[in-house]
């Protein structure tokens, strides 16, 4: 995620470095969590990803701009967080 200084993010520039500025499945799935690579695909039939997929010449597959999964990643980390402060939990995120 871009901040509006033009920084990137530590997660965005880790997933740059390991993944280049776009996801395939795999690479989706392992940062997302999803189980399988059929999950996000049912989750893309079922209209619920959490980011815009996108077609990369005509090649088969999901993929997604690394920038949107690393919002998504940090959006939910924070969330995670925020959660855990409210229940009393402790995390060592």
């Amino acid at each position: 995620m871009s901040t509006d200084s033009g920084c990137v993010s530590l997660v965005e520039e880790l997933l740059l470095k390991q993944y280049g500025p776009f996801l395939d499945s795999a690479a989706i799935c392992k940062v997302l969590y999803y189980p399988t690579r059929g999950a996000l695909a049912a989750a893309k039939a079922r209209g619920q990803l959490p980011f815009t997929p996108i077609k990369l010449g005509g090649r088969p597959g999901i993929f997604a701009l690394t920038s949107e999964i690393a919002e998504i990643a940090e959006r939910l980390a924070s969330e995670s967080r925020s959660q855990a402060k409210e229940s009393g939990v402790t995390s060592t995120m």
